[in-house]
């Protein structure tokens, strides 16, 4: 086997001198079109003057400002605004209707000979694209990439126009329906201008990179890697092109090559094996490898495309649950919008890592991108850093019985599937959220969906998320979820496995839990035993929302009908519809506050589950003004022991539960300030927490449940 194992490695070198050219001489040119845009909130006409519409860059949205539009309320539970009673308050209104965008492209004369394209990276909701007042193409659904070519309708030397206009208005026959999120319009994500030889590994493949990655580990001594590239050609000189493609380590040496002679076939497969592969593992070990497939005439490169990848297995068990590379990997997943409250859907780069960066610091491992796929800078930060994700289409509460709408989820789901398949991050597919029942016609569409999914891609388990127990459609992805809100919207915190077991033995098999949680407010608190608030009333407790978290954890964590859980939500988002809480069209049953800065106190509840750097926090710490001179503590550590201070007084060691919740009961606070103090040890290690809180006198009290000057 030694001897073997050296030979194989002798020949993988020769191979690699043999088929192996330096990529000097790479064609293809990409640029992203970020400024110089034109825009205007209207239906012009495709011969409209642009010189009087606004100046923007791209990324863009023109639902910045109404689309995250809220109102707060006073103490009073009223809107501000309008100073009218809950009834009168209307819902929040967006524009949804057309915008054109218009953008001024040189073309040099050097490009006669090239072809020239656009690739969009999302567009909401609906999309048509024209180029010196000539259609060349559209786009039917707000989170997938599509293309066009400029090249036959290009005025070369000279300034072509790109108009663009989209439309985030409900569209009957496209996918989403309905949904408890806002539609943003606009090019929302980026925008790039590429261009290639005549020849070239095609962008105008449903939105995808033009290159397909499947892998399969036979054993621990090896890998196969088969890579579809999809081509254009001209149709001349076909024998002179080779295509390469080309693994290379996280220290780019060249680990496994493949090359091919082309024909006329547009589709071309190539398998590589890779030797003792170097696995991605999730947050504990994301390596990457990067593929290189290169299309070579007369040993020049003259297009290239480069994909990270990372060489991995996920499987669903009844046994052992989720499997990360055949061994039990825990999903701790949350749910996540493409949204936050400075801009909207047009987020930056900064905004999509430090989203990450924030999610794996409280210890997630998964994240469920509800309801929708989303950008691709997302799925190359997950890859990075080691998330799994859970990819879905937009089918969310509702359909119609059209041809149409039918064939936009399919169209939407290839392009999902082939745009994002080659990130290892990617775990789960994800065919619908919240059915109703008994739609005709409905469930004969969901298989097949589920068919094209497994026609596309065998590797990663199809899933669902449901809210309907006992609906046919549970049993049609091979591992349902459901989506439960026990003390929030019904249902008691204190029997949801008699829940999570009745639907086990519904499916038969192990279930997901795809949302759980409830609203939380920062500015608003709730003094002595929880007590649960109407959910869609004006008052919505932190410590309400500490208290479900608390109450329904320890029922999910160990719990073997389960294969993963995902908190709903980790950031709160706009929704035009709702009208509860302290402020209108927020959704607030997020861990961390709208503009992604704040965390809550759940957020830390779960650092102290999910994660071992040592960590404490006093929890209601934002209910600084307070009534009751008798209250109970708690604090969130992951240490082996915390003791309680109060104005310098020890009220001794707490006892932990089995979520690393330490508790004190009837602590006194004195009138006036008091200074909060628990120290965490551990391990040879001390962590601490303080914040201070005022015991009000009674005529004071009307500060206290409304947050009124509590802090954030």
């Amino acid at each position: 086997m030694v001897k073997n194992h050296y030979l194989s490695k002798i020949i993988l070198v020769l191979g690699f001198f043999l088929f192996y050219v330096a990529p000097i001489n790479a064609q293809r040119i990409s640029t992203e079109l970020s400024n110089g845009w034109r825009f205007t909130k209207s239906d012009a006409a495709i011969s409209s003057d642009t010189s009087t519409w606004q100046i923007v860059s791209v990324p863009h949205t023109w639902n910045l400002l109404d689309g995250e539009h809220s109102q707060p309320r006073d103490s009073l539970g009223l809107a501000k605004s309008k100073g009218k009673p809950k009834s009168e308050v209307p819902i929040n209104p967006y524009y949804r209707g057309p915008g054109w965008y218009a953008h001024s492209l040189d073309v040099p004369e050097a490009w006669r000979n090239r072809r020239v394209f656009l690739q969009f990276e999302a567009a909401s909701t609906v999309a048509d694209v024209y180029l010196n007042g000539d259609h060349l193409g559209y786009h039917r659904g707000a989170f997938t990439a599509f293309a066009v070519e400029l090249t036959s309708k290009l005025l070369y030397g000279r300034s072509n126009e790109i108009r663009v206009r989209v439309d985030n208005r409900r569209q009957e026959n496209v996918a989403p329906l309905a949904g408890d999120f806002n539609m943003f319009g606009g090019l929302y994500r980026p925008v790039h201008l590429l261009v290639t030889d005549k020849d070239c590994i095609t962008p105008l493949h449903m939105g995808s990179p033009g290159v397909f990655v499947s892998t399969r580990i036979p054993d621990i001594s090896h890998a196969v890697i088969d890579v579809r590239s999809t081509l254009s050609l001209s149709g001349k000189d076909i024998d002179s092109l080779r295509l390469r493609a080309a693994i290379l380590d996280a220290a780019n040496r060249v680990v496994a090559t493949s090359m091919s002679s082309l024909s006329k076939d547009p589709s071309v497969l190539q398998r590589l094996t890779l030797l003792h592969p170097h696995l991605w593992n999730g947050i504990k070990d994301p390596y990457l490898y990067s593929l290189h497939v290169s299309l070579i005439r007369s040993n020049k490169i003259i297009d290239e495309v480069i994909q990270p990848i990372g060489i991995r297995t996920v499987a669903i068990t009844e046994s052992a649950g989720f499997l990360l590379n055949g061994k039990p990997y825990p999903i701790y997943g949350v749910g996540r919008k493409q949204e936050r409250l400075s801009d909207g859907w047009a987020l930056t780069a900064q905004d999509e890592l430090s989203d990450a960066q924030m999610i794996i610091s409280m210890g997630a491992t998964a994240v469920r991108d509800a309801h929708y796929p989303m950008s691709q800078n997302w799925h190359n930060i997950c890859d990075r850093l080691g998330l799994l994700l859970w990819d879905e289409i937009p089918f969310v509460n509702d359909m119609t019985n059209s041809a149409e709408f039918a064939a936009n989820l399919h169209e939407q789901l290839q392009e999902t599937i082939l745009q994002l398949n080659n990130h290892p991050s990617v775990s789960f597919w994800g065919l619908f959220n919240e059915l109703k029942k008994n739609r005709p016609g409905q469930d004969d569409l969901l298989r097949s969906l589920k068919a094209q999914v497994k026609n596309l891609d065998t590797t990663r388990p199809i899933v669902g998320a449901s809210n309907q127990p006992n609906a046919s459609f549970n049993k049609i992805p091979e591992f349902i979820a459901f989506n439960n809100y026990p003390g929030w919207y019904g249902g008691t915190v204190s029997n949801w496995t008699s829940y999570i077991a009745e639907r086990y033995r519904e499916v038969g098999h192990r279930i997901a839990i795809s949302e759980y949680g409830a609203g939380g407010a920062v500015t608003q608190h709730q003094e002595g035993p929880p007590t649960k608030p109407l959910s869609n009333s004006y008052f919505h407790p932190e410590e309400y929302e500490d208290y479900v978290h608390e109450q329904l954890y320890p029922q999910i964590k160990d719990n073997t009908h389960l294969w993963g859980t995902f908190v709903w939500v980790m950031f709160d988002f706009a929704a035009n519809e709702r009208d509860e809480g302290p402020m209108t069209g927020i959704n607030n049953k997020g861990l961390v506050t709208h503009d992604h800065q704040l965390p809550k106190d759940a957020y830390f509840f779960y650092q102290a589950n999910w994660t071992k750097k040592p960590m404490v926090y006093i929890a209601s710490r934002r209910m600084i003004e307070r009534l009751q001179s008798a209250t109970d503590i708690h604090v969130y550590s992951n240490m082996s022991s915390v003791e309680l201070f109060v104005n310098g007084r020890s009220f001794g060691k707490g006892q932990a539960d089995n979520v690393h919740v330490f508790r004190w009961k009837n602590v006194i606070l004195s009138p006036g300030r008091n200074h909060i103090q628990a120290i965490a040890s551990g391990a040879g290690e001390f962590r601490e927490d303080s914040c201070d809180w005022i015991l009000l006198a009674k005529r004071e009290s009307h500060s206290v449940h409304t947050g009124k000057n509590n802090k954030m």
